[in-house]
């Protein structure tokens, strides 16, 4: 018999599973144990999976009826949905416009942008534009994606608020950034690669 043994380099790394409801409605040694493998997750891996998270999954299934029916639109209807302010950050970015950083070729994909909205009146209003909705060709669009936008800005402000505890920060530390950031829901599509594509986009 052959006995394998590993060495602690060797030792199997996972990215943790955390449920959110045991920081938002477990007892104090569940919250302390996610918060614990938040922390710890963000910083081995920069990123964990969430399970619990209390983001509607009906809401999260239907989202791509709406965006087949969204981006089977003809290229000429989408292109009428560009932000007439440009940056991409509401409504639609055209196939092969965006690329990474020092790439000297084009992402394959197009998206839709759905962002925080503020009142004329609100001292941000300048810097954060109006979001685009399709409404009239996809119906409901608005109400759908707003409501989607909401919930998963909930999560993300209960992850933040559990952060503050091994950051030794007050509890409220990141609420302005939740409450009055231009975070941005990017809505994705990768169409069918069109022959004769550069293989560097590959």
């Amino acid at each position: 018999m052959e006995v394998v043994t590993k060495s602690p380099s060797q030792t199997l790394r996972k990215v943790p599973t955390l449920s959110l409801h045991d920081y938002t409605h477990g007892t104090d040694s569940q919250r302390h144990k996610f918060i614990e493998q938040l922390f710890s997750g963000m910083k081995d891996y920069g990123f964990i999976i969430l399970k619990d998270h209390g983001v509607d999954q009906e809401l999260l299934k239907t989202s791509y009826t709406y965006l087949q029916k969204l981006f089977a639109l003809p290229v000429e209807k989408k292109n009428q949905f560009i932000s007439s302010l440009g940056g991409g950050q509401r409504g639609y970015t055209p196939f092969g416009t965006e690329h990474a950083k020092d790439s000297k070729v084009m992402d394959l994909k197009e998206f839709w942008h759905v962002g925080r909205e503020v009142a004329p009146s609100h001292r941000l209003a300048k810097y954060y534009p109006q979001n685009i909705w399709p409404d009239s060709e996809v119906p409901g669009f608005e109400e759908h994606f707003s409501k989607l936008y909401a919930q998963l800005e909930e999560a993300g402000r209960s992850m933040l608020e559990a952060m503050t505890i091994p950051l030794e920060v007050p509890k409220d530390y990141f609420d302005g950034m939740v409450m009055e950031g231009n975070s941005i829901l990017r809505l994705l599509h990768y169409p069918a690669i069109p022959e004769g594509t550069d293989p560097r986009c590959l």
